[in-house]
């Protein structure tokens, strides 16, 4: 798994890491496309709220099979 934050801090070594976890030749060169502009999408506390509540069971089960590295921002 990675995160999308190394995708776009280092493009060439996410697609390297995949390439060699597929078995495929990581060494092949690439012209890695420029990451998208992100789009601030700021949430109101109470939907924040919400929305945790929701999903607290999938990102349990997510920490669970991932690790705590991988928790999404409070």
């Amino acid at each position: 798994f990675l995160k999308s934050e190394q995708i776009f801090a280092d493009p060439a070594a996410a697609a390297r890491r995949v390439f060699s976890f597929l078995g495929l030749d990581p060494g092949v060169p690439l012209n890695p496309a420029k990451p998208p502009r992100l789009i601030d999408h700021r949430v109101a506390s109470e939907q924040r709220e919400r929305l945790a509540y929701l999903l607290e069971a999938d990102m349990c089960e997510t920490r669970n099979l991932l690790g705590p590295n991988f928790d999404w921002p409070q």
